[in-house]
Formats: structure tokens, sequence, C-alpha cells
């Protein structure tokens, strides 16, 4: 867990891999990240959860 000067924590969980498949946010500042990926490791998808529980989500393609 990090915390900043502005009293925001951080923490952060990683799967077998050692990806980072969630970042969530507590403090001055709300907010959950997950994170998927490929089978080669590449990230496919973020999702970001705000404060007031709204979901933004952005998907990746990588060409072959």
């Amino acid at each position: 867990m990090l915390t900043d000067g502005a009293k925001t924590d951080t923490s952060y969980a990683y799967n077998e891999t050692g990806s980072l498949v969630e970042q969530i946010v507590t403090g001055a500042y709300e907010e959950k990240y997950e994170y998927s990926y490929d089978r080669a490791g590449r990230m496919t998808k973020e999702i970001r959860t705000g404060k007031n529980g709204a979901a933004e989500t952005n998907e990746y393609s990588y060409d072959a």
C-alpha cells in the first residue's frame, strides 16, 4: 500500500505472472481499476470505477 501527501491510499493486486490486475485508491480520490490481459501478457481491458459507482471501460486489441 502506498500513501501520498493528499491522504490517499493506493493498494495493488497482481496475478500469478506479475501483471497488475487491480488498483484501489481510497481517501481523497475513490477509484478502482481492474485490468485483464491476453495470453501474451498484453493488456486487453481496463475498467475504472469512480466514487459514484460509474464505470468506464477501455478495451485494447493488437495485431498478430
